[in-house]
């Protein structure tokens, strides 16, 4: 998932969050009790509190957010400005015992890493200083995010590659380990990083699923008897989203059906997919007698035409997946090879415009184009020499013009090759499984 902040991002649970509490509490993740100038909450651990408004605040070096239990420390004592944003929102504990490597791979995930975890495109051309909060306060909260958020950065960043091997199983280590320690297993932020842990591992082309049953695990411990929160929901949902049955090649454990059980019904645009939520329930329904027909009478939502064009191509793109997934599953289908060979054209001739249309910047960047191209690249007779030609060179736009730089892509090109070279007719999934990877299309 190469999945991707010039502004810090909302909820992903498609439910609307409290947006009056100060910035403080809401970087924090924590209730506000509004009290003005300064919240309850920030006094009472010595925080400083980022006030209110409807702008996040400059990022602010001249004075440390340090926890009073904590020396205070001197921002000038920090090597770099990297070292005084590090500090300030990861409190000296943590940042202390970061080696100078960790220190730069952390502040560039903090900096740009984190925007690829989204796969709306980028299209600030000026960063948002408050982009830093969110993803570093969480890794002061947890270790097991901060590893993650390391391995993250390491596995995507392609000069780090020498340390890729180890810090991905470090972090395999450590989430096996929460899962089985009573406190770890029960901090807030451990599902979260087992979630980026699931991005890491799609990153590398390594098998996800494994990790996704232990999150379903701790929602379920945690949420299965409660009223659903907000917490709750957007945790169902980030599952959800990624235990899709669409969105995953050669699945090595079973689907959960997370999204169909717990999050249906939702308004908007999900933010990890940029599709929305009323295609995903559709999605999350293959097994539905009358899913085809729903499908393809799907309305569309209002967009930007751009992302209206992108939308119809995924929607399309549903249909032929939806049909390959009903027909290994023995269940019947409507659709027929004649419509799906047109139905592979229309996704080629929505993508074609869209790449002329869209800055390349901004093509390379929208991630949400990954599942139509390549569930286009799926269908091997409907396609002409210059239609795989197309389809390959989108995914390598995507992988920053290097496949060798990006497993995950190169991997699914490698697939798509295979399926193009033999026709036996094997599927995708088949073809995927037979070449020992798990891939999610996001």
């Amino acid at each position: 998932m190469s999945p991707p902040q010039a502004k810090s991002p909302p909820s992903k649970s498609g439910v609307t969050r409290t947006r009056t509490g100060c910035w403080t509490c809401r970087a924090r993740r924590k209730k506000c009790d509004e009290t003005r100038p300064s919240c309850l909450a920030c006094r009472s651990l010595n925080l400083q509190c980022e006030g209110y408004g409807s702008k996040s605040p400059e990022v602010k070096t001249e004075t440390p957010v340090t926890p009073v239990s904590l020396p205070s420390v001197s921002l000038g004592d920090c090597e770099n400005e990297k070292d005084q944003v590090l500090l300030q929102y990861l409190g000296w504990e943590v940042f202390v015992v970061l080696s100078r490597f960790e220190r730069d791979v952390l502040y560039d995930f903090a900096d740009w890493g984190a925007l690829r975890l989204f796969a709306k495109p980028v299209t600030e051309t000026l960063p948002d200083p408050g982009r830093f909060r969110e993803s570093l306060v969480h890794c002061g909260q947890s270790k097991l995010m901060l590893l993650n958020s390391l391995t993250y950065q390491i596995t995507f960043d392609p000069k780090h590659a020498a340390h890729v091997d180890e810090y991905y199983g470090r972090s395999i280590n450590a989430f096996r380990q929460a899962l089985s320690d009573p406190v770890q297993f029960k901090e807030e932020m451990t599902p979260y990083a087992g979630v980026l842990l699931c991005t890491i591992s799609m990153n590398r082309a390594m098998p996800f699923s494994i990790h996704l049953n232990g999150i379903a695990n701790i929602f379920h411990q945690r949420c299965a008897l409660r009223v659903p929160t907000e917490d709750s929901r957007e945790l169902a949902t980030l599952i959800g989203v990624l235990d899709l049955p669409t969105h995953s090649l050669g699945r090595q454990n079973q689907h959960l059906h997370m999204w169909r059980e717990h999050c249906m019904g939702q308004a908007g645009v999900e933010e990890v997919t940029a599709l929305p939520c009323s295609l995903l329930d559709l999605f999350a329904s293959t097994a539905d007698d009358d899913i085809e027909e729903r499908l393809l009478q799907w309305p569309g939502e209002p967009n930007e035409p751009a992302m209206c064009r992108l939308w119809e191509a995924t929607q399309r793109a549903g249909l032929i997946r939806i049909r390959d997934l009903r027909l290994d599953q023995g269940l019947p289908v409507q659709a027929d090879a004649k419509s799906v060979v047109s139905t592979v054209r229309q996704i080629l001739d929505l993508l074609q415009d869209l790449r002329m249309r869209l800055d390349p910047s901004t093509f390379a960047t929208t991630d949400s184009l990954f599942f139509p191209l390549v569930i286009a690249g799926s269908q091997s007779s409907a396609l002409t020499e210059a239609d795989r030609t197309f389809i390959k060179d989108c995914i390598i736009a995507l992988s920053d013009g290097s496949l060798s730089s990006y497993p995950y892509y190169e991997a699914v090109v490698r697939v798509l090759e295979r399926l193009w070279a033999n026709d036996d007719g094997k599927s995708l999934d088949n073809i995927t499984r037979e070449m020992g990877f798990e891939l999610g299309l996001f």
